[in-house]
């Protein structure tokens, strides 16, 4: 539950885009696996995804990563197991890095790599 919004109520905008939720702090979560090319990007309101103080979560942002601000926190996952997986965190910028400052807190620290890399 985070930001105070249940997980029952956030669903997947693969057909929408966009989804925006709000708790303590506005969710975005957006899939840009649909988006076909880098005027469709912009024309959806990309700007204003990154304009807020909200947290914007971006699904297959990998395709359009050029367009993206420098400063983010980029979220890897690796399989590693049948039930395990491996969280790399890989900060942008001074904001993104003090978030991952804040979450290698978060995890046991001889499951966190100087860069950031969750071992989970």
């Amino acid at each position: 539950m985070a930001f105070g919004i249940a997980s029952e109520v956030v669903t997947s905008p693969t057909f929408v885009i966009s989804q925006e939720y709000e708790g303590a702090r506005r969710l975005r979560h957006v899939d840009l696996y649909r988006v076909s090319d880098e005027d469709e990007f912009w024309e959806l309101g990309a700007d204003e995804w990154f304009a807020d103080d909200a947290v914007t979560c971006i699904e297959w942002a990998d395709r359009w990563i050029d367009c993206l601000p420098a400063d983010r926190l980029e979220v890897h996952l690796d399989i590693t197991g049948p039930t395990r997986r491996r969280i790399t965190w890989i900060a942008g910028g001074p904001r993104s890095g003090a978030v991952v400052d804040r979450l290698s807190h978060l995890a046991n620290p001889s499951d966190v790599s100087s860069d950031g890399a969750s071992r989970a």
